[in-house]
């Protein structure tokens, strides 16, 4: 069966709990996808075996030890659970105890729900209320951490079916079935849309730092303004550095501006206006002197 409501499982905290609380080591009812023990059942031995699969739970009969099951929500699957637990605990005298997790279905006539209520081996029965606990998302292994959690909508029932020795061994006190309901607390939820909060606002903040940059790094018109005048400057500086460097012989005469409006003298017009007294030749017709 495939789905977030079929495959779902307990939250980790719920796990630990019963683990330190209870001595839980094994799931009834698990697969290599959101398996939290090392052993389990599932109902694919020949491929979930290499993962710490025993095969088909009404395969399974243990003599001792404490189980976690939590089946799918299948009346036919609910009933042949019990009986099969129910005969496992009467053939014996061993530590062996089973918490089982179930839908609510006190509101229905339900027979299974009944036969559990009036078990011999019933030694407690707790509610979880709706919408103040979560499981984790059946299809887990392939999602998003932010989605890992989700909210149940419907109560769950928590048996406790225990021989003599398990009771005496793990017995549910009072203190201990308050840890185990603190534990389903939605944490797990809370924290998710918390982080998902975070990220978004991470993210956020990041493309209006990246939108801040560029927009800084864009010349303005004013810049460009400034910036003509400062690069004329730069230009007549090197045209000066570049006339200091020059030889004597070759730098371009200045104009002197004294020379303007000024009179020439006779001498000076009579100098101007003498006939070139120098012999021109024929050459090689380059030169004309």
């Amino acid at each position: 069966m495939e789905g977030e409501f079929f495959q779902r499982s307990l939250p980790i905290p719920v796990l630990q709990v019963l683990q330190e609380q209870f001595g839980v080591t094994f799931e009834c009812f698990a697969s290599p996808l959101n398996c939290y023990f090392k052993q389990y059942c599932s109902l694919f031995l020949d491929t979930d075996g290499y993962f710490g699969s025993r095969g088909p739970f009404q395969d399974f009969r243990p003599i001792s030890g404490s189980f976690q099951a939590f089946p799918p929500p299948c009346d036919v699957a609910i009933e042949a659970m019990v009986k099969h637990v129910e005969v496992l605990l009467e053939k014996t005298g061993e530590p062996l105890s089973f918490i089982i997790f179930l839908p609510d279905q006190r509101k229905n006539a339900n027979s299974v729900v009944d036969k559990m209520e009036n078990s011999e081996f019933k030694r407690k029965h707790v509610v979880v209320p709706g919408y103040d606990h979560e499981f984790r998302h059946g299809m887990q292994h392939i999602i998003d951490d932010r989605e890992l959690y989700i909210r149940s909508t419907q109560a769950t029932m928590v048996f406790f079916l225990q021989n003599d020795a398990a009771f005496e061994k793990w017995p549910p006190t009072d203190e201990k079935l308050n840890n185990l309901l603190q534990a389903f607390r939605p944490v797990g939820y809370e924290a998710a849309l918390k982080r998902k909060s975070e990220e978004e606002m991470t993210e956020k903040n990041k493309r209006l730092k990246k939108d801040t940059e560029e927009k800084d790094k864009e010349p303005t018109k004013d810049d460009t303004k400034v910036k003509a005048p400062e690069d004329m400057n730069n230009k007549d500086h090197e045209y000066q550095r570049s006339q200091s460097e020059r030889p004597e012989d070759n730098k371009i005469p200045q104009f002197d501006k004294s020379l303007v409006n000024r009179r020439m003298s006779e001498g000076e017009l009579l100098k101007n206006n003498q006939p070139d007294s120098r012999i021109p030749h024929l050459g090689n017709g380059h030169d004309r002197y």
